[in-house]
């Protein structure tokens, strides 16, 4: 099985998979403010499902974007309790197997968020009533992540700042997207369910029993036999793709054989991306650095780019 095969059933089964109610139910209740509160009953009742009732309902998004077609991996149309269906949020959950790559990932996902709250214009939205345009998380899952930052989740909003002037009222919110990073790693009884449920779900370190039995018994999400088959499936699939990122030197960032313009860039992202980390989570270059386990034989080069980038910045 080549590559673009094993990508293409591990996508249908990862897909599969968040689309069980239970699952999404479980997604919304530890991730999405308006569930928080509420019971998984609660949750499923508000999930427009097909006609089993053990799946949801998915969106069916234009590409993102007018030239590359992108699409998202999963989309749903969640209503609010005691609601019509007329207030609702949208819940864009992605799946992610590469960890470095030549671009910010939080910029794609900035990306994506924009563009399913531009794409409610004439759905959502008419007449520029702004008011109807409902919420839009989008929830990153990170395979395989640095050590560093397994079990970790970053929760990206927007927050008002005051430049000039002291208000004398409250300020007005902007709180129409959201993006939240779930960075994998081993389960532990002691993660909060947050983090113990998606690696119960995805992480390639349990026992398929013990897995299960898991997600049952905390989460009470349950798997038939094909479901359970599925998952494993998933999970070994998930263990070939990151073999084959060891083996080509493309996750660990490792750059022989790479053209000038491909290390150039390598060194670039890299350098961006600790910036970013240095202004979101207060962290020095060096720390920064750790966290996104940059390469030895490239971290001076990565170093003094970062340094040049913060000192354009001051």
């Amino acid at each position: 099985m080549n590559r673009e095969e094993r990508k293409r059933i591990y996508d249908s089964i990862f897909k599969s998979t968040i689309k069980k109610t239970d699952v999404l139910a479980s997604f919304l209740h530890e991730y999405v403010d308006e569930y928080m509160d509420m019971t998984r009953e609660e949750i499923i009742a508000c999930i427009d499902k097909e006609a089993t009732g053990r799946y949801a309902k998915e969106c069916n998004p234009e590409p993102l974007g007018e030239k590359d077609g992108s699409r998202v991996d999963s989309l749903f149309r969640v209503r609010l309790p005691d609601s019509d269906g007329s207030v609702a949020v949208y819940v864009n959950v992605e799946g992610q197997n590469k960890f470095h790559l030549p671009y910010p990932l939080e910029n794609r996902a900035e990306s994506y968020v924009s563009e399913l709250l531009y794409s409610q214009n004439g759905k959502e939205m008419h007449n520029h009533d702004y008011g109807n345009l409902k919420k839009v998380y989008s929830i990153w899952l990170l395979f395989n992540p640095p050590k560093k930052l397994m079990n970790t989740a970053i929760r990206y909003d927007r927050q008002p700042h005051v430049l000039f002037g002291e208000p004398q009222s409250e300020l007005p919110k902007m709180d129409l997207t959201h993006v939240i990073m779930v960075y994998i790693g081993r389960y532990r009884d002691d993660l909060p369910d947050a983090l113990a449920l998606v690696s119960a779900l995805f992480s390639n370190s349990m026992d398929s029993d013990v897995r299960f039995r898991t997600l049952d018994s905390r989460f009470k999400i349950t798997f038939d036999d094909k479901e359970r088959r599925e998952v494993e499936e998933m999970v070994s699939l998930h263990d070939s793709f990151y073999e084959g990122y060891v083996s080509y030197g493309m996750e660990l960032g490792r750059v022989e054989g790479y053209s000038k313009g491909a290390y150039d860039s390598k060194i670039a992202t890299m350098a961006n991306n600790a910036t970013s980390l240095i202004a979101k989570l207060d962290t020095t270059l060096e720390q920064a650095i750790d966290l996104l386990d940059v390469p030895s034989d490239i971290r001076d080069e990565v170093r003094q780019r970062a340094e040049q980038l913060l000192k354009e910045r001051d």
